[in-house]
């Protein structure tokens, strides 16, 4: 009973593993699919064996026995194939070395039809193979110690040759892995080999040696980066964790089912059952769990803070000088390049410590390609590895090595490609890992940041000092509002302001001009970390302009707002504010509401004010905001006012701990009613500084509309 659990067992898992490699596009996957499909079938083969002996159906024992031997035959035989094909698999090659397997494995299969009779059990000796002597040995010994010794030797040591003859270093790690499985696999084939002199029983355990060949087969040749010997050790660690929990749970239903259900059928549907259960639990837990042995080091903290220091007011070179020597610090990296797209879309050089001078047409297809497949970070050993490069493999590289790069940033706005940072090997030839692929990946935002500040910012007024002692958020509070479109007056008057606490400012607003009749208007609050706070500001106003020319349709245009914040600006920034279309000529607003706290309306037919606002969420703090926008509309009348704020007004107490509060608010606009809109906002930041008797200490935005 013990050895038809541990059968079902294996056979599930080994099932699962061939299965899944049929759906791989990687050139190993057909080489080992046939290893992995000879090791199910065989398996399946022993599994029949074992119940026709518990079931005492003799008479098709010694035929199962025969064709189950010759599987072993055919495993071995694909394992050496494979063996010889790697890292590269291709097709046509190593006839000779083919026709010499072959040979050898039908010279071993014509051995054990003719010397090994068979397999059978008894009380007292257990389960054992019926063979004829040679030389003192029973041929069934040196069947085993062919199959199981003798051809993963010979294959094991082919893979060292491989890699001491392999120059890359990706596809080295690929037959590192593999032949570490193959040692793993031969230990636990001696180590049942021995067990099962002293306990028969012990020859179930054998599959356990092909399941970790061709898991960790597949594991290593399906790897495009190169591991650190750390998160190597703990892939390997977490593996074995939660596959022999699951191996446990496994065993422990198989073994109830076969000692209470009596019914054959019923207990081969509930061992199939319950094993997709416990492994689709498995699957869930490893996912949820896969943090555990994790890895917990190294640079990225540091990395982030570096570049959240970087300081923009310093100018362009500057900030191309510190934003590279960051990243060839921490990665240890012997050379940097930072090309940018202009309008005419050519990728020029504008940093670089190469020297490289050479310029690139950014809509060629290698970056189409990489634009449609939302690729951010590349690295060499992916686009060697990887079958999703294969159309542009070639183009690719080409570029790599003209750029002396091992890794590429390429920095998208939309559809556009706008910038691409070209890193090259570390020094001491040390290989770039899995660890520095998620880091990279991780600061994104950090990399878009700096691209964007050079293709858009770095050659305006925005951030030229014409004083050291102004501050970087005053020069582009004061720029933003100066590039406001000015809306002359008209029927509603207008008027906003916003006041900057400290250094850094993340409130503002904005008005564009859609026709002589029509304005879009934003008011916001951007939050964030440092300097990178500003910048994202003053990114978000003119990824605004780009985005209303592209995107007709009011709703859409915020949820692309929101998906840019997401996916480009730095971690932990989100946008409270709310957009509006104003149309003079109707009186009428149209708005959503992205988290401004307050829009108090003044209705001068109730002589009262109300709270307008409605529920919505800030921009950025989810990938779809779809569900939570909904637009909005309100007419306005003669003398009606609208005030909008954000909420460094509302939250902000006095020395008694009291908020300025909402109500507060609405008194003022009911007092101050017959006064114009500039009237308004003035008298409200004035009670509001009279009212807390310090310093502000969050930016203040307020927006007044009053129809005249």
């Amino acid at each position: 009973m013990g050895l038809i659990v541990f059968e079902f067992f294996f056979l599930v898992v080994l099932t699962i593993l061939a299965i899944s490699l049929i759906f791989k596009e990687e050139p190993y996957a057909r080489g080992l699919f046939m290893v992995a499909g000879m090791t199910v079938i065989t398996t399946l083969l022993f599994l029949t064996l074992i119940l026709a002996l518990y079931f005492n159906f003799s008479g098709v024992v010694f035929i199962i026995s025969k064709i189950f031997m010759i599987g072993m035959v055919s495993i071995s035989f694909f394992t050496l194939q494979f063996t010889v094909k790697m890292p590269y698999f291709e097709r046509k090659k190593n006839v000779s070395f083919t026709v010499f397997n072959g040979i050898l494995h039908l010279g071993i299969a014509a051995f054990v039809i003719f010397f090994v009779k068979g397999f059978f059990w008894n009380p007292l000796s257990g389960f054992k193979f019926t063979s004829v002597m040679i030389a003192g040995n029973p041929a069934s010994d040196i069947f085993e110690r062919i199959v199981l010794l003798v051809v993963p030797v010979l294959a094991m040591l082919i893979s060292i040759y491989k890699v001491f003859k392999e120059e890359s270093i990706i596809y080295r790690q690929q037959m590192i892995i593999y032949f570490l499985a193959l040692i793993f696999s031969v230990i636990i084939w001696s180590f049942v080999y021995y067990l099962s002199t002293i306990f028969s029983w012990a020859i179930a355990i054998t599959p356990f040696g092909y399941l970790l060949l061709l898991f960790f087969a597949s594991f290593g040749f399906s790897t495009s980066m190169v591991y650190d010997r750390k998160q190597l050790f703990l892939a390997l660690l977490r593996f074995l964790v939660f596959i022999l929990v699951f191996a446990a749970v496994t065993g422990y239903w198989a073994s109830w089912v076969l000692t209470y259900v009596r019914n054959f059928y019923l207990q081969v549907v509930l061992l199939i059952v319950g094993a997709l259960i416990f492994l689709a639990i498995r699957n869930f837990v490893s996912q949820r769990f896969k943090w555990l042995l994790g890895d917990t080091s190294e640079y990225a903290k540091a990395i982030e803070e570096k570049l959240q220091q970087v300081d923009y007011t310093k100018g362009r070179e500057k900030v191309m000088e510190d934003f590279s020597n960051i990243l060839l610090d921490q990665l240890n990296a012997d050379s940097i390049n930072i090309l940018i797209a202009g309008e005419n879309e050519i990728l020029e050089p504008v940093y670089s410590t190469l020297n490289v001078t050479s310029t690139f047409d950014a809509a060629q297809p290698i970056f189409k390609f990489l634009l449609n497949e939302n690729i951010q970070v590349i690295m060499r050993s992916q686009v060697l590895t990887n079958p999703v490069f294969s159309d542009v493999r070639s183009e690719l590289i080409g570029f790599m090595n003209r750029m002396y790069a091992e890794i590429l940033i390429c920095v998208r706005e939309g559809q556009k490609l706008i910038g691409v940072i070209s890193i090259s090997s570390k020094k001491r030839k040390e290989a770039y890992t899995t660890y520095d692929f998620d880091v990279l990946n991780s600061l994104y935002s950090y990399f878009f940041l700096v691209v964007y500040y050079l293709r858009n910012i770095a050659k305006q007024d925005i951030v030229l000092i014409l004083d050291r002692e102004i501050e970087m958020s005053d020069q582009i509070i004061g720029s933003i509002q100066k590039n406001i479109d000015i809306v002359e007056k008209k029927v509603i008057d207008v008027d906003s302001v916003a006041f900057s606490a400290h250094q850094l400012g993340g409130d503002f607003t904005d008005f564009i001009r859609l026709s002589e009749d029509r304005y879009l208007f934003l008011i916001g609050d951007v939050s964030g970390k440092g300097l990178s706070a500003s910048m994202s500001m003053v990114i978000l106003k003119s990824v605004l302009h780009t985005y209303l020319s592209e995107t007709p349709d009011f709703k859409e245009l915020v949820i692309k707002i929101n998906t840019f914040i997401k996916e480009n600006l730095p971690k932990g920034t989100f946008l409270a504010g709310l957009f509006g279309i104003i149309d003079f000529k109707t009186t009428t607003i149209y708005y959503l509401n992205c988290g401004i706290p307050l829009m108090s309306m003044y209705i001068d037919s109730y002589k009262n004010v109300i709270e307008i606002q409605g529920e919505g969420r800030v921009l950025g703090f989810v990938k779809n905001i779809r569900p939570f926008l909904k637009v909005r509309k309100i007419t306005m009348n003669r003398n009606d006012i609208i005030v909008f704020t954000t909420d460094g007004l509302l939250d902000s107490k006095n020395l008694k701990g009291d908020k300025f509060g909402n109500d507060r608010v609405s008194r003022l606009i009911a007092v101050n009613r017959t006064k114009s809109a500039k009237e308004i906002s003035n008298a409200i930041y004035k009670t509001f500084l009279d009212y807390i008797a310090h310093e502000i200490e969050d930016d203040i935005t307020i927006m007044t509309f009053k129809h005249i």
